[in-house]
């Protein structure tokens, strides 16, 4: 970590300790742990810090049970952060989902991070990309409801239409 022999060479000149060092950290990163504190003594195989690369991140996403059916056929999601003007796409990891409580699971997603812009402990919203199942709407007033139930007349190729029942 003494990469700046010239803190080195002033120390020595001055006989005595400075109030201030530079540490130069092998790799490039984000600081995700501190393991030093102020006027600390720091041997040489000490880890004063943790860093981590952020180029790649997992996010945790709280599925509360009432959106557990919604959810879980997603395989990716949007994750918007504050501050950073486009989503990030994630994807959803397979593996099972835990609980953290009673009606809350965490769901993994896995995501690039472009930038770096994703840290740890930052709040983000999720949008899971649900695909839609086929429906048909149509207005109150075309519904014919008889004596066995709700009826819809749909149109299924030219000049032919086809009765279905209302769920």
């Amino acid at each position: 970590i003494w990469r700046e022999s010239s803190q080195i060479d002033d120390i020595i000149l001055r006989h005595r300790e400075s109030d201030e060092v530079t540490v130069v950290a092998p790799v490039t990163g984000f600081i995700t742990e501190t393991r030093i504190a102020p006027n600390a003594r720091v041997e040489q195989d000490d880890i004063l810090y943790e860093i981590s690369d952020l180029s790649q991140v997992v996010v945790l996403a709280d599925v509360y049970d009432q959106d557990q059916a919604r959810v879980s056929g997603a395989r990716t999601a949007d994750v918007y952060a504050p501050g950073i003007p486009d989503a990030v796409h994630a994807t959803v990891a397979p593996e099972l989902a835990q609980y953290d409580s009673d009606h809350v699971r965490k769901v993994r997603l896995a995501c690039r991070n472009p930038g770096n812009s994703l840290r740890p402990g930052m709040t983000v919203s999720i949008e899971f990309r649900i695909a839609a199942t086929p429906t048909v709407t149509t207005s109150a007033d075309a519904v014919l409801n008889s004596g066995s139930g709700a009826h819809v007349f749909v149109t299924s190729e030219i000049g032919r239409a086809s009765c279905r029942e209302r769920v």
